[in-house]
């Protein structure tokens, strides 16, 4: 039996000129991972509502998890919420009701990633907030908006990202290979993420701030499943700390594995492995080639004395990950690397792959608007590139 299944539903508002749904079949298997989309007024939201009993059918049969919504009664809706996870729109809908204007929505979303991005990963970030994003602004019509707040959402987060060790993968890997101190790596990138912070601030002034529309109280609280969030929050507060070099790297592997094992095996279904494996392999490359005389004597000479402009210029070409794992074998100008990766995710679509994360979604959501989405990126990404490469170069 499928784990969410719709037979003929339709559903259609009193004041309603056409249906909000009309004859909508659909099954949904236990771990498939489906997105919904399409255009304002298709009827995602109603979809929504629907499985979360928040309205009922005009007609047909919903099933969720074995519950037949038919038959849930009012006092049984609470409980049944609480066994689902629903959290972008009721999350979007609290904060339209905190926020007075268009532009502090804009900031707060853009903010979310530049900060967040700090502690999970620029990734991370933007495989939350973006399509929260979206959902956001289609509650607040102002789907128009949409081009400039992922743009600027994908620069805070590949910018707030490299404040820390853990905020990208190179950083990651760069930290370790350098063995600076967790406070020199802050100090060390701190001028470049204030200076990130205030250029995002300046590119929320221009342009109108319109007040936004108030929006009727109501909506289901989202539910988490609190033992499952409580072992991954202990997880990552375990990861902080073994990057800190306060827990030993295979006593937190260790702990990892029999966590997810014991408790959420089935999130290794949805690891890449593919991505992993191509990593692991690019290590081994590069150490191999660095164990080539000719080749390594060729691309010192190359690099000596230019590493940072090397490292932002190789990674437009082949992001910024890879070449942070390539330029490392040669160079032990820790500090150009580290600042030269991280302004590389700058520019081009593939300099930082994260960029192509929120590329894919908005796409995805607004696949007539991808040439313009493609023509604010570029122009965005190399305005902060032109202030931030020759600040960088004064301060190095």
């Amino acid at each position: 039996m499928a784990l969410i299944s719709l037979d003929n539903v339709s559903k259609i508002y009193p004041k309603g000129t056409r249906p909000a749904l009309d004859d909508i079949n659909l099954d949904i298997e236990r771990g498939d991972f489906v997105f919904l989309v399409g255009a304002s007024g298709s009827g995602k939201t109603t979809l929504l509502s629907l499985l979360l009993r928040e309205e009922e059918a005009t007609n047909g049969e919903i099933r969720v998890a074995g519950n037949d919504l038919r038959r849930i009664t009012n006092r049984q809706v609470p409980q049944y919420r609480r066994s689902l996870g629903f959290v972008f729109q009721c999350i979007g809908m609290r904060l339209l009701r905190t926020v007075r204007t268009s532009r502090q929505l804009e900031a707060v979303l853009i903010f979310l990633c530049f900060f967040s991005s700090m502690f999970i990963t620029n990734d991370v970030s933007l495989l939350t907030f973006v399509p929260f994003s979206m959902e956001v602004l289609t509650l607040a019509g102002r789907e128009e908006r949409a081009v400039p707040v992922v743009v600027f959402q994908t620069v805070a987060a590949n910018l707030g990202s490299m404040a820390t060790p853990i905020g990208n993968p190179q950083n990651l890997y760069l930290y370790a290979q350098s063995g600076r101190g967790l406070g020199d790596f802050l100090s060390l990138m701190l001028p470049y993420t204030l200076l990130s912070g205030l250029m995002l601030l300046l590119c929320l002034l221009p342009g109108r701030s319109a007040p936004l529309a108030g929006l009727a109280p109501g909506g289901a609280e989202p539910s988490l499943r609190r033992r499952r969030t409580g072992m991954y929050l202990l997880l990552f507060l375990a990861s902080v700390s073994s990057v800190a070099k306060l827990l030993p790297v295979w006593l937190l592997t260790a702990a990892v594995v029999v966590c997810v094992l014991a408790a959420d095996r089935r999130v290794l279904r949805r690891v890449d492995w593919s991505l992993l494996l191509t990593f692991a392999a690019f290590f081994v490359f590069i150490g191999n080639m660095g164990r080539v005389p000719a080749f390594r004597s060729l691309l010192e000479q190359a690099i000596s004395g230019h590493e940072l402009v090397t490292a932002v210029c190789a990674s437009q070409v082949i992001s910024n990950v890879p070449a942070a794992l390539l330029l490392s074998g040669f160079t032990s100008e820790w500090d150009a690397l580290i600042v030269g990766t991280n302004l590389g995710g700058l520019g081009t679509l593939i300099a930082s792959m994260a960029s192509l994360i929120s590329y894919k979604f908005f796409v995805r959501e607004h696949p007539q608007k991808r040439g313009a989405y493609l023509l604010f990126f570029t122009g965005a990404n190399l305005l902060f590139l032109a202030v931030l490469l020759p600040a960088a170069l004064l301060l190095g």
